[in-house]
């Protein structure tokens, strides 16, 4: 049997300079588990954030086959720190996938000569074929090697393959991962410390947002709500009560959405958990955020990113800014927290276009008590918005060493300035504007995330 261990790297969770602790096991890595399972493979779990010698003894014991590790771009150097100590204690096959491989697979070859293979886009039945020990050539949408000498030696086989039916995998086996080591937070419900989950209900977005990198496609494909409702269930039936949905555009199909809701309430699963959701300002309706609220729901996400309408269209969000207050009022009237983003640095950023962010961001606080995610904006390889800024579009250029540095991804640092916006002034703005929005109360759902241990 082959033995495969699966790694989730680095401690940070998002892109901070401190250390945000892990606030639930990752996704992509639980349903790759969990088909490779069904397969019979043997899998293990090492998510502890890259403590050398840690990971080395997890090596030493489990002496795997391969080994599988997923990154983004402000982790994708403790994947390399991974991929060498492999390949350093073991004859394992390294394989990356996640965004940032999928993005400039050629490049991390170059930066990794530890990686073998890079799977793009979704990983299920790629890394299933490998550990089967399909012909590489045949499996679409990978890279790797032909020789281990020369760099030049790398193979693409194309598009990747885009799984057409969800309902067709498999529930992600949570208890593959150590559920202990990861956060609590209190619940108003349950009047006590519970864990998050969460839950997958698409994949895929229409929309072509100009920061995004679109690692499932363009193509939107959805779970069927009986299926969504089937999990759920499954998993309370196991001691879950939250859950966070990962969909960027929950409603887009609102029958559908709504028709999830029902099921949840027939069910009688509305009374035994909580559950948040994410989607556009522009994707909901009074009728359908009331049933939301009956059905469980909790906290509602909205990427708003910009207060300024020439921003916006820069952007390619496709919103205009007079529904976005309506959505806010729409959803805090029918009961839900409401969490709202905003992105600061994009292409064509001025001092004037960031303070009508601020002014947005600021009247919906003090209105309706929103909490409010404001970052500088990071660009990512294989975006719209990394064209640009290599461009000059807007007037932007990188800050001297930023450009293609990964250990810089922190949203409280700019990457970029512009013709009339310093960095330094950039910055000034972003601390002045997280202060004052601080300084307000809000009615958030986090506040009291605390590691579990």
């Amino acid at each position: 049997m082959m033995n495969i261990l699966l790694v989730d790297p680095g401690k940070r969770y998002l892109e901070r300079s401190e250390n945000v602790p892990k606030v639930y096991p990752h996704i992509g890595l639980a349903y790759i588990g969990t088909v490779l399972q069904e397969e019979g493979v043997a899998v293990r779990m090492f998510d502890e954030g890259v403590t050398t010698d840690r990971f080395r003894d997890v090596l030493v014991q489990y002496s795997p086959d391969m080994v599988g590790i997923t990154a983004m771009t402000f982790n994708i150097l403790d994947a390399y720190r991974v991929a060498k100590v492999t390949k350093e204690l073991t004859e394992a096959a390294v394989v990356l996938g996640g965004a940032h491989p999928s993005a400039l697979p050629e490049k991390t070859m170059e930066e990794c000569p530890e990686c073998d293979i890079i799977v793009r886009g979704e990983g299920e039945y790629a890394i299933s074929q490998i550990a089967a020990g399909t012909d590489l050539p045949k499996i679409p949408g990978i890279v790797y090697r032909t020789s281990q000498i020369s760099t030049s030696q790398i193979t693409s086989t194309g598009v990747p393959a885009v799984i057409k039916s969800l309902d067709d995998l498999p529930f992600p086996d949570w208890s593959l991962f150590d559920y202990s080591k990861y956060c609590t937070i209190h619940s108003e419900k349950f009047s006590k410390r519970i864990h998050l989950h969460q839950v997958s209900g698409s994949r895929g977005c229409p929309y072509t947002c100009t920061f995004c990198y679109p690692l499932h496609g363009r193509n939107f494909r959805f779970r069927s709500p009986e299926n969504i409702a089937d999990e759920i269930e499954y998993n309370v039936n196991k001691g879950a009560v939250h859950f966070d949905f990962t969909d960027s555009t929950a409603t887009l199909m609102e029958d559908r959405f709504i028709k999830m809701c029902s099921l949840l309430m027939e069910r009688g699963l509305h009374e035994v958990i909580t559950w948040n959701f994410e989607t556009r300002v522009d994707l909901v309706s009074k009728a359908l955020l009331e049933t939301a609220r009956k059905a469980g729901a909790t906290m509602i996400f909205f990427g708003i990113e910009s207060g300024d309408e020439d921003i916006l269209k820069s952007m390619k969000k496709s919103i205009d800014l007079s529904v976005v207050e309506r959505a806010v009022k729409t959803a805090s009237n029918a009961g839900l927290k409401v969490k709202v983003s905003f992105l600061i640095g994009h292409a064509y950023e001025t001092e004037n276009s960031a303070r009508n962010t601020f002014a947005l961001a600021e009247k919906l606080r003090r209105t309706y008590g929103v909490d409010i995610s404001l970052n500088l904006i990071d660009i990512y390889p294989g975006t719209h918005l990394y064209s640009m800024i290599e461009q000059g579009e807007g007037g932007a250029r990188w800050i001297s060493g930023k450009r293609n540095n990964w250990a810089s991804y922190y949203r409280a640092t700019p990457m970029v300035e512009f013709d009339g916006l310093s960095a330094a002034r950039l910055e000034e703005l972003f601390w002045e504007f997280k202060k004052s929005l601080n300084s307000l109360p809000k009615k958030g759902f986090y506040e009291s995330l605390e590691e579990s241990a």
